[in-house]
């Protein structure tokens, strides 16, 4: 049994490397993410929300982000489990099948973010919650793990088929590639190529700098 048909994505874990307390964190279709001491197995704590949480956890200057089926967007405090604040993203009260986040979150430079399916790609205050950007996909699923390289942040979206580059503070858009499928793959950065899958079952090779299809395998 499935929520949804379309979650194709499970949580990895992130481990705080602590010399004397080592942390594996990671999220649960039971709708519980999970704080375990990665040496002995024991329960630190667990966070409940309300929907699956299938995607993995971000550790960031002391605080652990994921996303749920629930529509939020969580910031918790690493050591305590405690809520720090949650961002809800847009809810279709008729087709619920578009809602919740499968994107996992990717931090730097004090923001958060990740994207949705109902139709947004968020960049958030990493401290408050609070958006300092967001792009509108036309409706399009971003599902896609961001990557970020000087200044740029990469990430792909399903309907519109699009490998898309925005400054990470601005929002500007900066490259726009269109692929000849839906995008799920997130971008891996390889000096200054991008590589990524879609639906056709090829990867592309990308130019980050020209947004140019440099080849395809």
């Amino acid at each position: 049994y499935m929520d949804d048909l379309y979650d194709f994505f499970l949580s990895s874990p992130v481990i705080n490397p602590d010399a004397t307390s080592p942390v594996i964190y990671f999220g649960s279709s039971d709708g519980n993410l999970y704080a375990l001491n990665a040496i002995t197995g024991k329960k630190k704590w667990e966070f409940k929300t309300n929907g699956i949480i299938h995607t993995s956890p971000a550790l960031y200057k002391g605080n652990i982000y994921f996303g749920s089926w629930d529509t939020f967007l969580y910031a918790i405090d690493a050591q305590t489990g405690k809520l720090k604040w949650k961002f809800e993203t847009g809810k279709q009260p008729v087709y619920h099948v578009l809602e919740g986040i499968q994107a996992s979150p990717t931090c730097a430079d004090g923001v958060v973010y990740f994207g949705s399916r109902d139709g947004y790609f968020y960049a958030l205050d990493a401290a408050t919650g609070s958006t300092m950007w967001k792009y509108a996909a036309d409706n399009s699923w971003v599902l896609t793990t961001a990557a970020i390289k000087d200044g740029t942040v990469y990430f792909g979206t399903s309907d519109t088929y699009l490998f898309l580059g925005f400054d990470a503070k601005t929002g500007n858009e900066k490259i726009r590639y269109k692929s000849n499928g839906y995008v799920y793959s997130s971008p891996a950065l390889a000096g200054n190529t991008a590589y990524f899958g879609d639906f056709t079952g090829r990867v592309c090779a990308v130019d980050i700098n020209s947004g140019k299809l440099t080849g395809q395998f």
